[in-house]
């Protein structure tokens, strides 16, 4: 289940399992909307549509056993869907500020393949209908950071960044156990920051003030970064059940008695 929202039609689209719809306070169902059974939807502002992606694991009343995307101009109607063959999984990326979409498209494991790495394809594109395959290969995940109009990509335990999505230029390497985790910037501290792991947890950190010179920060300990995200209403970084005011010095909620972390990050869905 996903959810994103678009500024243009003030509407909330909401996908997944249960069927896609659109709602404009998080409670109430507007109408039936596209992203039926969609993993995930972003709203592009730069291309006024939302887009879905879809994995062939799941039977799709749209798409049918397909993994692909979909966009939609009105988040109730979807077409133009394209589909990438022998792939298992797809994120997708806005890029606002350059008008472009991203899309890093894992490839299916083959039985003799016993390399550390998922193999995936970069796919490019600016109307969410043409999509074209990049010379960049083996990404993990992406993130576009619209205030610095960069896009920080990893592959192979060497992190990338970009601001074209055509040319990408290495800004940190290291050895070929490390896994990138998180990503996320604070527009009040001028700070981007990357997770990083060389076993089960995350627990480094690399920071950026321009995403092209990063240093390293060690944690302390082993914080799970998924979802990272920062806090605009509470003013710091969060990566549940952990928090940080500076994206360097985390706290574990317990620590606090702050129980009521999962509300910060509804926070970040709910205005």
């Amino acid at each position: 289940m996903d959810i994103a929202y678009s500024p243009k039609l003030d509407v909330f689209s909401i996908s997944g399992i249960t069927g896609g719809f659109l709602t404009r306070d998080g409670i109430t169902k507007l109408k039936q909307g596209a992203g039926n059974e969609a993993e995930k939807v972003i709203w592009s502002k730069d291309l006024a549509l939302f887009c879905y992606a879809y994995r062939a694991e799941m039977a799709h009343s749209i798409v049918g056993l397909k993994t692909g995307i979909t966009i939609s101009c009105d988040g109730i109607i979807e077409s133009n869907l394209m589909e990438f063959l022998n792939s298992d999984f797809i994120t997708v990326t806005a890029c606002d500020g350059i008008g472009k979409l991203i899309a890093v498209v894992r490839l299916k494991k083959k039985c003799n393949d016993r390399d550390w790495f998922p193999h995936s394809d970069v796919y490019t594109s600016s109307d969410g209908i043409n999509w074209h395959k990049s010379n960049f290969n083996d990404a993990t995940q992406c993130f576009w950071c619209e205030h610095l109009k960069k896009l920080i990509i990893d592959s192979r335990g060497e992190l990338y960044m970009s601001t074209d999505l055509v040319t990408f230029q290495k800004v940190a390497a290291f050895n070929h156990q490390t896994e990138f985790g998180g990503m996320a910037y604070s527009p009040q501290l001028k700070r981007l920051i990357v997770f990083i792991s060389q076993g089960t947890w995350d627990n480094s950190i690399l920071y950026s003030s321009d995403g092209t010179t990063w240093h390293n920060h060690f944690i302390g300990f082993n914080i799970d970064s998924f979802g990272l995200c920062w806090d605009s209403f509470a003013q710091e970084f969060i990566a549940y059940p952990s928090y940080s005011k500076d994206g360097l010095n985390w706290v574990r909620w317990w620590e606090h008695n702050r129980y009521f972390c999962p509300l910060r990050i509804a926070q970040q869905i709910v205005f």
